[in-house]
């Protein structure tokens, strides 16, 4: 089993390749967006959308992914990514009114359905660096709201029938304190055993 990190151009994807290489025994690939093809995306058992500048259209390709994950495959996305997981299901953003940049913020779960939160204990620090958010003006029924922040802004959405997930904030920045964790959850969650003693 391997897992391939997207990279969208953002400075913390390499964050989240040194985080996930304190987990994950197997092989990472690490690809930028523009090099992905659709026989790449399907060759990796766990799939990251990593975080990066824009907005999902600026990442057309993504479409055609997502719609040919195989069923064995499991997807998180995270800040950016989250957006266009969301917005391929058919979800809407809305412009934050005040950019969080480097902001922690506390979340809540609204749900017991997702692992990634498995064992952690309300509220949770995260660390957010985001312009724009998921609506849940129009959100589909098959995405499910997993976590919100105090304004009840949300913050973690789960695909009720596929092996998808995503996160608004960044569980690989030093603000996030059970980040390491949610990443254990997600792929323990599928069966897999994550390194432990690091």
């Amino acid at each position: 089993m391997s897992l391939l990190i997207i990279d969208n151009k953002d400075s913390f994807t390499f964050n989240l390749v040194e985080l996930f290489r304190t987990i994950y025994p197997g092989t990472i690939k690490v690809i930028e967006y523009e090099q992905v093809n659709l026989q790449e995306w399907q060759k990796h058992t766990f799939v990251v959308i990593s975080p990066g500048p824009g907005l999902p259209e600026d990442f057309p390709h993504y479409s055609e992914w997502i719609g040919h994950l195989r069923p064995e495959q499991t997807l998180l996305g995270i800040c950016m990514g989250h957006e266009i997981i969301a917005t391929y299901f058919g979800g809407k953003l809305k412009q934050m009114d005040i950019v969080s940049h480097g902001v922690s913020s506390d979340i809540y779960f609204t749900s017991n359905t997702d692992r990634l939160f498995s064992g952690l204990s309300e509220p949770v620090g995260v660390g957010l660096y985001h312009s724009w958010i998921v609506s849940e003006i129009g959100l589909p029924d098959c995405l499910e709201i997993t976590a919100r922040d105090k304004q009840g802004q949300i913050m973690a959405i789960r695909h009720r029938h596929k092996n998808i997930s995503s996160v608004q904030f960044h569980p690989e920045s030093y603000i996030t304190k059970s980040g390491k964790s949610m990443m254990e959850n997600w792929f323990s969650d599928k069966g897999f055993t994550v390194l432990s003693g690091k």
